[in-house]
């Protein structure tokens, strides 16, 4: 007789989701769909508005919109449940809310997970611009600290991490990390609505063959992690070669320095070979990457953008920054042409060359779905998945003592065990709960199924004499050294 074995519950924590039109929503819009459809049970957790795009039988998803820590722990007790079997946290960005959520419920931080992204987790909470972005970066390392599971899209961003998030050198490598692209969505061409009258109407004005378009914000840090001033001069440089190429650049996006760029654009006698578009659809996003010439990503910073996922497996080249996350995903010369982002006269090269080129799609698209497309990505991430949710491959640990040696020994039983309860002698500590289990008292041991024993007090010789007294087996109980 075949026994079903019930499908794993995840409770996945997005930093944006549907109907916001954002790099983060799609990008976690196309794992969760493609996780749900491997049979995994999923609720998606947004801190801001959010809904499914689509029905899924698997997928279900809750809006709790921030508020103060003590109502949120409550919110979160009253409707989230338990029996999760992983957390997976997307971004570092909620660090604080996330701190929250794994104080209140019973997952064991074994089974937790952040997968890192990249820019505000990473190059801006590292600058700390302001007190807000310094606090947050502090919630980030505190949670960092907790949750042994590290995944990133890129390399670029768990070497990042190693550096720039607090942790000694042996602390970083006793974390657990795995590389998880971002997937490119399952919407066939076929599918795609037709193209917008706003999008016609830019298109009949440029020569599509040789648009080259970018993508980005147009506040103070987008301008500045785009790159759109060298973009700009860059162009001012090749202008006399781009003009006999018939080659035109859309730059694609709203803010409050767009003005000033066309401004810059037009002082350096550049405006006939620049276009300005404040919005595109997605929809419309999706039909330039299939029509245009080439895409455009010279970031100062960037890891695995959405932006080069839809353009790479839709056979659009990109011309891209040397040095950055994205480059481990293009090949320069079969799928791209690398530039020094720094470096306007670099750019303009770059600019030329990737104009130049006769590009085969149908071979970029293949080289790029071989080895980052959703298939063989979800294939990978079901085992790394799996791992995360199967609790069975580590001891069930009682941890004993809740005060200041516990804060020393933590993140080793964290990497190492599931812990299941603490115990306490302290009546006033008893039935709360830390790090999402229950504080118990030491003669309740009994009444949970565990397989150790963990001292975490400096009174070791007392506490194993109350426990063997308490008929618990000498040799499951165990001190881990600091």
């Amino acid at each position: 007789m075949n026994v079903k074995t019930k499908p794993s519950r995840l409770l996945y924590v997005v930093p944006d989701f549907f109907p916001s039109a954002s790099g983060y929503a799609h990008a976690c819009e196309n794992f969760i769909y493609a996780v749900a459809n491997l049979g995994y049970e999923v609720l998606i957790l947004s801190f801001k508005p959010a809904e499914l795009p689509t029905p899924h039988d698997n997928i279900a998803i809750k809006s709790i919109l921030r508020s103060n820590r003590d109502e949120m722990k409550t919110i979160f007790k009253e409707q989230l449940g338990s029996n999760w079997d992983a957390l997976i946290i997307e971004t570092f960005e909620n660090s604080d809310v996330c701190n929250w959520l794994i104080d209140t419920l019973n997952i064991p931080l074994v089974s937790t997970a952040v997968r890192i992204h990249a820019a505000t987790e990473t190059e801006i909470y590292a600058s700390t611009p302001n007190e807000y972005y310094s606090r947050m970066f502090d919630e980030a390392k505190c949670l960092a600290s907790k949750v042994p599971n590290i995944w990133s899209t890129t390399n670029y961003y768990i070497d990042f991490f190693k550096d720039q998030y607090g942790l000694t050198q042996v602390e970083g490598y006793l974390k657990r990390y795995s590389i998880i692209p971002n997937i490119p969505g399952k919407r066939k061409k076929e599918l795609l609505p037709e193209p917008s009258a706003h999008l016609i109407d830019i298109l009949s004005k440029n020569n599509k063959n040789k648009t080259l378009f970018a993508l980005g914000r147009m506040s103070e840090q987008g301008v500045s992690q785009k790159n759109f001033r060298t973009l700009l001069d860059a162009i001012a440089i090749a202008q006399d070669e781009l003009k006999k190429l018939g080659s035109k650049v859309l730059i694609i996006g709203d803010g409050e320095l767009r003005r000033s760029l066309e401004i810059q654009a037009r002082s350096i006698n550049i405006s006939d070979l620049v276009s300005f578009v404040s919005e595109l659809s997605h929809e419309d996003i999706l039909h330039l990457t299939r029509i245009s010439h080439a895409g455009i990503l010279i970031s100062t910073y960037e890891g695995h953008s959405m932006f080069s996922v839809e353009c790479l497996s839709n056979g659009l080249p990109l011309l891209f920054s040397e040095k950055t996350g994205i480059a481990e995903y293009i090949e320069h010369g079969k799928t791209g042409v690398s530039v020094d982002p720094n470096d306007p006269f670099s750019v303009a090269e770059g600019l030329i060359e990737i104009t130049r080129g006769e590009h085969n799609k149908d071979s970029i698209k293949s080289q790029y779905l071989q080895k980052f497309g959703q298939e063989i990505t979800i294939s990978k991430c079901k085992f790394i998945i799996d791992q995360l949710a199967s609790r069975s491959k580590y001891p069930k640990a009682i941890v004993f003592g809740t005060g200041g040696y516990l804060n020393k020994v933590i993140e080793k039983i964290n990497r190492n065990f599931n812990i299941v309860a603490f115990a306490d002698n302290s009546i006033e500590k008893q039935g709360n709960s830390l790090f999402g289990a229950p504080i118990i008292a030491p003669s309740h041991i009994h009444s949970i199924d565990h397989d150790l024993v963990i001292l975490a007090s400096s009174a070791t010789e007392s506490i194993k004499a109350q426990l063997i007294e308490l008929k618990i087996q000498k040799e499951n109980i165990i001190k881990l050294d600091m």
